[in-house]
């Protein structure tokens, strides 16, 4: 049984867009275009709102090279 203080931790789309330094639409491309991208945890709000959880989203980052490089040189820039 799961401890009920272990609450997971979830992302929107203006979470991805922040931490991959992303348009809306570069996002939404990946997510139509790569069949690899998560499934989202949830879809709220009407079918408006998609949600995934932040382990689904580490892992999916640990497969694409391209997106662990990028998150890599942001966080070189914004030590700076």
């Amino acid at each position: 049984m799961k401890n009920i203080s272990e609450k997971p931790s979830f992302l929107g789309l203006g979470d991805l867009r922040k931490r991959w330094n992303y348009t809306r639409q570069g996002i939404n491309l990946r997510i139509k275009q790569d069949t690899e991208f998560p499934s989202p945890y949830a879809i709220i709000n009407n079918g408006k709102t998609k949600i995934w959880l932040l382990s689904d989203i580490v892992n999916y980052e640990n497969l694409r090279t391209n997106l662990v490089r990028r998150l890599e040189n942001l966080s070189d820039f914004y030590s700076l």
